[in-house]
């Protein structure tokens, strides 16, 4: 996919579930807010999501529902209008739209680090032949200051 677009918007109506052929098509239009104060205008999306998922996202796209939605945007001109079209290829339920609750994405937590300890090597640490031995701190290299790159002489 060459041309991506994404955008974050309500639904301006209830999806609506259609046929191409023998694929279903989940049909819906998104209400994106652009600019602000004085110039804030709403720029109308309608997408189309293609194959099962669609018929199993059908129930949650109700109006309102505020939805991110990316995939491969067309235009075309009807009687003097500019539409845009969207081919979802992603989406996402930000909002449902009967509950008003916001969907809480699973955040992965920070690792926490532990301090490293300096511990001396014993019989059973010692590393076998072939194995990395530990990292040693380097000496700085001549007209390299203590903690710099060696490159940092270079690019002055």
């Amino acid at each position: 996919m060459s041309n991506v677009f994404t955008c974050v918007g309500n639904l301006g109506q209830d999806s609506v579930m259609e046929q191409a052929g023998n694929t279903p098509v989940l049909k819906f239009s998104v209400a994106n807010n652009v600019g602000f104060g004085d110039r804030k205008q709403t720029m109308w999306v309608g997408c189309a999501l293609f194959g099962t998922r669609g018929e199993k996202v059908q129930q949650y796209l109700r109006k309102g529902a505020k939805v991110m939605v990316s995939g491969e945007l067309t235009q075309n001109d009807y009687n003097g209008k500019q539409y845009l079209n969207l081919r979802v290829s992603e989406f996402d339920i930000v909002v449902h739209a009967a509950d008003g609750q916001s969907q809480q994405p699973m955040q992965q937590q920070p690792m926490q680090q532990q301090p490293m300890q300096q511990q001396q090597p014993t019989q059973q640490q010692q590393p076998m032949q072939g194995q990395q031995q530990p990292m040693q701190q380097q000496q700085p290299m001549q007209g390299q200051q203590a903690g710099g790159t060696p490159f940092d002489g270079i690019f002055q």
